[in-house]
């Protein structure tokens, strides 16, 4: 009988435990994690807060298209186009990081692509701001994605034209599992 205690016990830790990583790491509610200012406090320690604000700002305010697919399991995906004006531009995919936001992780970087002429796509990756889904699952699912964004991109802008596919931390464990 005390057995039987200690394992149930056990079993019922286990699942706690479990539960409480999914809702720790995987789950993504809308919340902090999608505001482009909640910058992490080890990036605020190692540079300029200020700076890093300045150009989330600066960002923000470029003019872009919102752009969305549905993903091969259904949700709506949405993401940001800042088109050049170049019919040949090369387009850069531009993936985020875990609990990241485009704006953020990429507000030098994918400047620096359109000062370089070249076309960008900065999708919201599953779970995270405007696109669907609840479950962050660190490459899983998301490398489909990049998949799905890669052949709306050839379909929409030509089958020919070159892309480059960028990543961020888990953005970019993601492209190269893709």
């Amino acid at each position: 009988m005390i057995i039987l205690i200690i394992v149930a016990a056990l079993v019922l830790l286990y699942i706690i435990f479990t539960f409480l990583v999914y809702r720790f790491a995987f789950y993504s509610p809308v919340g902090n994690q999608n505001d482009d200012f909640d910058i992490p406090p080890v990036l605020l320690r190692h540079s300029d807060g200020e700076k890093i604000r300045r150009m989330i700002s600066e960002m923000n305010e470029i003019p872009y298209e919102e752009r969305s697919i549905i993903s091969r399991d259904g949700l709506r995906l949405r993401g940001r186009y800042y088109p050049s004006g170049r019919e040949d531009a090369l387009l850069c995919l531009c993936f985020h990081g875990y609990r990241g936001t485009p704006s953020r992780d990429f507000s030098g970087g994918a400047r620096l692509m359109m000062d370089l002429g070249c076309d960008v796509i900065l999708p919201e990756e599953r779970a995270h701001l405007k696109s669907e889904g609840k479950t962050i699952t660190f490459g899983v699912k998301e490398r489909y994605d990049v998949l799905d964004w890669l052949g709306y991109a050839l379909e929409t802008f030509g089958r020919d034209r070159k892309v480059i596919l960028v990543g961020i931390s888990m953005g970019a464990a993601t492209v190269l599992m893709s």
